[in-house]
């Protein structure tokens, strides 16, 4: 619940021990607290969350910003996250793009929780109770959080229930990270002082033994729920109304059980009473409301499989997400269908919860499925932490069985988006190195024997030549031209020329990282002449049947946009012959034109507004600055439209100096500030890479006068950046073309 300046708060020694002292902007941790924190002293306002609910990936991080808003207010979102922000491949290296996850960034998170200490009058705080319970993607959060002091302004209360024992590290996983970043930062460490040994106490009533036998079998469903458990996921478990099980509830906390209500209809059972009912249980009354509540969650029917059924394996994809006018795969499982009210819509954690009720009732293989889908989906949006908690639990499972050909290829798969996530995580400790993404590929890659899954030995390859690419140095770029010529030859022997001519692109990128753009070219004229005759046959087909395109005859068509994109950008990475500088240009151009017409017809308003900025910067080469300053333009206001921070720094660059170039300094520096204060607000340490060297280059481009004359504003933007970087974390650029 949400406290508002509590009359007259106990103000016992836990309560001063915590509050003494507290600033906003400040983190404390409370060990050993199974009651929550002390009461919020006088003057203070407090946003209390507790991470014991059902669970949901980062479902305190959005309760607490829920509650903020009630309290302040309504917000209106500054910008909203494009559905179709991908990463899709090295091409967008050599597109100058860089894919944004559409799950809730650090930034969009914190700037919504800042409006607590930014809007009430007097000092504020989040409380987090028991933390040890909440989800990775939260924990990962906090630790986040915790690690950049000042970046949450109200007051960060983080209260486990649990403390180490003496001398003992008892805390492990994500909660051990958490507790380590909280000191690392010198966030306030508070743990009770040791009690006094207390007498044995008298023994209490069972008050399990008065409860009649439907309420306790109504607490027994609650228990393979979980601790945390939502009343209509127990009423849809058992064939009961919520209000009938709210009845029951009622009926045991008014015998003395102990219950807390989270409101809202979520529930929590402490951890000795859940075992206790679970205990009760027939082994064959467990396996069956285990799998009941897995196919529910799954959004499959939610009567009970039958025991002696084993499912057909499930195929699950690991590729990067492709924009959304894309199919998924073939080898994909088919969406599920939507959830019940008793899960929240679009919340991958249910298949997550799915894949753990799956392995309770005994199916582990489906269990393993389930996992991966769920860790799939996460990846997609960019929820890395819980992603990776997902494909690790599948390896576990993985682990307890004997290895047949097709759970090799699931421990493929698990390995392959493990390594996946470390890449796209791009830092964040040991875990997320290159080294260690390019360990688990090699990992992956040696239990798909040649010939076993052609589609899936290709993408581990893909993604291996991505992490070589992001090291960096001339042997592993040519490691990762290997790997895709030994993909693209792997799915044309296999019939594949649709999935082999897209690593075209990828290899053209790495050739012109390689300073070879005479190659890069013919690759993409070969990709452009592909998918021209595959989408041209697509529309004579389409026009003939009178239908509307197929979502891969569609990205036939995206494919032709973006090859004709990359072609476009081929001047803007490496120079033309002397006296063919002209003629490049406008052969430029004329590819810009030509995937600004596709773009539109797909309705890619982001992939359009890039294509704007490329034909933006090459029409200022080529000496057309009132088109340049159109086009770009145009591109900023679509990617302010739509959130594309990295592409609006991108955009910023070239139109800064354009403006440069017409020695309109303080226009430029004025418009960087806008770009500087959405990608801090995006949280997107890249975009304030581009930013920099925004700055940088200016600054080298005006003369020492009107450098004095403008020292103020510079001076300024560059403390902006600064303090940006201070809370994201600094990012360096790959050295241009």
């Amino acid at each position: 619940m949400t406290t508002t300046q509590p009359e007259s708060p106990d103000r016992n020694d836990a309560t001063d021990r915590l509050w003494r002292g507290a600033q906003p902007g400040q983190a404390r941790v409370l060990l050993g607290v199974p009651g929550g924190a002390p009461p919020t002293p006088e003057g203070w306002w407090c946003v209390r969350v507790r991470c014991d609910g059902p669970p949901r990936l980062l479902g305190p991080v959005l309760e607490a910003q829920r509650q903020v808003d009630r309290l302040v207010g309504g917000r209106t979102p500054m910008v909203e996250l494009a559905a179709d922000r991908v990463k899709s491949g090295l091409r967008r290296r050599l597109l100058g793009e860089e894919g944004e996850p559409s799950w809730p960034g650090d930034g969009d998170l914190v700037a919504a929780l800042n409006r607590l200490a930014d809007t009430v009058d007097g000092p504020s705080a989040l409380v987090f109770e028991a933390v040890e319970a909440a989800d990775a993607a939260t924990l990962a959060f906090l630790a986040r959080a915790v690690a950049r002091p000042g970046w949450l302004r109200p007051a960060l209360v983080l209260c486990l229930r649990a403390t180490p024992a003496p001398g003992t590290q008892a805390f492990s996983g994500p909660v051990a990270d958490l507790v380590a970043a909280a000191r690392r930062a010198g966030a306030v460490i508070i743990e009770p002082p040791a009690a006094p040994a207390a007498a044995a106490p008298a023994a209490a009533p069972d008050p399990l033994a008065a409860l009649p036998p439907a309420t306790r079998q109504v607490l027994r469903a609650a228990a393979v729920v979980g601790e945390g458990f939502e009343v209509a996921l127990v009423g849809r478990l058992l064939g009961l109304e919520p209000m009938e099980v709210l009845l029951h509830l009622q009926t045991a906390h008014d015998l003395g059980l102990p219950l807390d209500d989270l409101g809202e209809g979520h529930f929590h059972l402490h951890a000795p009473l859940v075992q206790r009912l679970r205990g009760e249980l027939l082994p064959s009354l467990a396996s069956a409301w285990h799998r009941r509540l897995a196919r529910h969650l799954a959004g499959e029917e939610t009567a009970p499989a039958p025991a002696a059924t084993t499912p057909e394996p499930a195929r699950v994809w690991v590729d990067p997400p492709r924009p959304a006018v894309e199919a998924a795969p073939a080898v994909a499982p088919p969406a599920p269908p939507a959830e019940s009210a008793a899960e929240p819509q679009g919340d991958p954690a249910a298949r997550g919860r799915a894949a753990r009720h799956s392995a309770e009732a005994g199916d582990v293989d489906l269990a393993v499925q389930r996992y991966l889908a769920a860790a799939r989906e996460l990846a997609d949006q960019g929820a890395v932490d819980q992603a990776l908690a997902y494909a690790h639990d599948a390896l576990a499972l993985l682990e307890r069985l004997p290895r047949t050909p097709e759970r090799r290829r699931l421990a493929a798969l698990a390995l392959a988006t493990s390594g996946r996530l470390r890449w796209e995580a791009g830092g964040g400790g040991s875990e997320f190195t290159l080294a260690a993404a390019h360990q688990a590929l090699t990992d992956a890659l040696k239990l798909v024997a040649e010939g076993d899954d052609v589609a899936l030995r290709a993408e581990i390859r893909r993604l291996r030549a991505a992490v070589a690419y992001d090291q960096g140095d001339k042997e592993h770029m040519e490691q990762a031209l290997d790997e895709l010529a030994e993909a693209t030859r792997e799915l044309s022997r296999a019939g594949e020329p649709r999935a082999a001519a897209r690593l075209l692109n990828d290899q053209a990128a790495v050739l012109v990282a390689l300073g070879d753009p005479v190659r890069a070219a013919h690759l993409l004229e070969e990709s452009l002449q592909t998918f021209e005759t595959l989408a041209a046959r697509a529309a004579r087909e389409s026009r003939r049947e009178g239908r509307m395109l197929t979502a891969d005859e569609a990205l036939d068509r995206r494919e032709v946009a973006e090859t004709r994109h990359l072609m476009a950008r081929l001047p803007l990475h490496v120079g033309a012959k002397p006296g063919m500088e002209l003629p490049a240009l406008e052969r430029a151009m004329a590819h810009a034109a030509e995937a600004e017409e596709i773009y539109q017809s797909l309705g890619a308003a982001r992939e359009l507004a890039r294509v704007w900025q490329t034909h933006g910067q090459l029409a200022r080469r080529a000496g057309d600055q009132g088109a340049a300053r159109e086009l770009l333009n145009r591109a900023a206001r679509a990617q302010l439209t739509h959130g594309d921070a990295i592409g609006l720094a991108q955009t910023t660059q070239a139109m800064a100096g354009l403006l440069s170039d017409r020695h309109e300094h303080a226009e430029a520096l004025r418009l960087l500030v806008d770009s500087v204060r959405l990608n801090h607000g995006k949280g997107s340490p890249r975009g304030l890479a581009w930013n920099r060297r925004t700055l940088k280059d200016l600054a080298q481009r005006m003369s020492e006068a009107e450098r004095q004359g403008l020292a103020p504003m510079i001076v300024a933007v560059r403390r902006q950046l600064e303090a940006a970087e201070a809370q994201l974390g600094r990012v360096e650029l790959p050295p241009e073309g």
